[in-house]
């Protein structure tokens, strides 16, 4: 089916952060905010079409930070299906 995937995510105080999008282990597209003098957010979306057993993923570059605390989570990576 169709499907619309999303990232939205917020910078710790100190780093930036990019993270891309994969599909099969191909990179697609990336989503990136640079840290300020204040947390960013950053967000980005795609579209795919999926077959059974494929896989949809996130990969960090590994030193960048997503922002989070205790019970609070400031990420969301969520997708919907939306066509046959």
């Amino acid at each position: 089916g169709l499907y619309y995937f999303t990232v939205n995510g917020l910078t710790s105080s100190t780093k930036d952060f990019v993270v891309g999008f994969y599909h099969n282990g191909v990179y697609l597209k990336s989503v990136f905010a640079r840290q300020g003098k204040i947390y960013a957010s950053g967000e980005n979306s795609i579209r795919l079409r999926l077959k059974k057993n494929d896989n949809v993923y996130l990969r960090s570059s590994g030193t960048d930070v997503l922002n989070s605390r205790t019970e609070e989570y400031f990420s969301i990576f969520s997708g919907y299906l939306i066509g046959e």
